[in-house]
């Protein structure tokens, strides 16, 4: 799995999103802490971010899988 920032060259414009802007979360993480909007498996979409290899926010549960994820927008 690809992280944003690491190394420091891979940035957003080095993920690769589908047509609807959406990131492969088993391919590719977010840099830490940036607030994105994540799909789960079996639920709506949630606010969330990523903090080391793993996915974290006020209502992301640690057995939710995430499927896909993207940056909010103005953050």
């Amino acid at each position: 799995m690809q992280k944003v920032g690491m190394p420091k060259n891979f940035t957003y414009s080095s993920v690769t999103y589908d047509e609807d802007g959406w990131a492969d979360a088993k391919l590719f993480m977010p840099a830490d802490f940036d607030l994105c909007l994540l799909k789960i498996k079996g639920i709506k979409t949630k606010p969330g971010w990523a903090s080391g290899s793993k996915w974290d926010g006020s209502n992301v549960n640690p057995y939710d899988e995430i499927l896909y994820w993207k940056k909010q927008k103005g953050e």
